[in-house]
């Protein structure tokens, strides 16, 4: 695998990883985002696009729907923005701090390590990005610097390129869908729904323009393993990881609805669900001990020639 660093790419910093078989750009001053992750092998790319051409370095307490929604990257320590836990000193804006954090970058064994120390929260953020054959593999380490508590939901934003007909994959088991939002097919907010319905086709995304949709398996998931196929080009990502740290899944889409963009995504999570204040009311907000550190992979693999 080669890194190569980049000053200006599309009005921000870059860092470069290929090898045999993929090759990947990320951003480290848009907290490590991956801006691109191609497959060599028939030139598929995999991350959602940045419409707007370059990249804007957003502020603290910018909200996400003002900049462009593209590419892998993390919410951490929220997805909504919450009041809760201020009187503590911790701040939970708008899909968290990462997204528009700036995180020091360097070369160690062989890998690209980006980290980041909070100034808004008690916590340094670490994260490892590599390539091994047709497999990018994340790996993060996130720790509680600070002396009391700290809630925190870490979720991963992966927004891959949308495709009408791409097919979904789920983990392993029979689950329900529980819709989190108002749905002009699915209804109102927290109905539920079976994964086999005949009134919503949940196995591929809605064709577009103007439709959006955010749904949960409900309850725990059996396995860490999800991803997408590509049809029109044979290609499949496969999303790994260990869904004891993150038991729950939510799927995200867009296809014109929201600002007009077009990108999908599996979103393994530790909290149930997006928000700091829900989570609690469901009883299912993730503590981070002081002095404690979360550690944990994620790996995508690409691969082509799929019939």
């Amino acid at each position: 695998m080669t890194i190569e660093f980049i000053q200006d790419w599309n009005g921000t910093d870059a860092v470069v990883l290929e090898n045999e078989i993929l090759r990947a750009v990320i951003l480290p001053r848009l907290g490590g985002k991956t801006a691109s992750l191609v497959l060599k092998e028939n030139g598929f790319e995999l991350a959602a696009p940045n419409t707007r051409g370059t990249y804007r370095h957003p502020e603290r307490q910018s909200a996400f729907a003002d900049f462009d929604a593209s590419g892998l990257d993390d919410a951490f320590p929220t997805v909504d923005s919450s009041a809760l836990f201020a009187e503590e000193g911790y701040h939970y804006t708008d899909h968290g701090e990462i997204w528009r954090s700036a995180f020091n970058a360097s070369v160690v064994n062989g890998k690209l390590q980006m980290q980041y120390a909070s100034a808004e929260n008690p916590y340094v953020y670490t994260k490892t990005v590599s390539l091994a054959d047709n497999r990018m593999l994340l790996e993060y380490e996130i720790t509680n610097t600070g002396t009391a508590d700290f809630p925190c939901i870490w979720t991963w934003h992966g927004l891959v390129r949308y495709e009408e007909g791409m097919r979904l994959l789920y983990p392993a088991g029979a689950y329900d869908i529980l819709n989190v939002s108002r749905h002009e097919v699915l209804g109102a907010a927290k109905s539920i729904h079976s994964l086999q319905s005949d009134v919503y086709d949940f196995s591929t995304v809605p064709a577009g323009p103007d439709t959006s949709a955010e749904y949960f398996l409900q309850g725990r998931i059996d396995e860490g393993r999800c991803g997408y196929v590509y049809p029109s080009s044979g290609t499949a990502c496969v999303i790994s990881y260990d869904c004891t740290v993150f038991p729950y899944l939510c799927f995200w889409v867009t296809a014109g609805g929201f600002r007009g963009d077009y990108n999908c995504a599996f979103e393994p999570t530790n909290g149930f669900y997006d928000g700091i204040d829900i989570a609690q009311a469901n009883n299912c907000l993730p503590i981070l001990r002081p002095g404690e550190t979360l550690a944990f992979t994620l790996a995508l693999s690409l691969t082509c020639g799929l019939e």
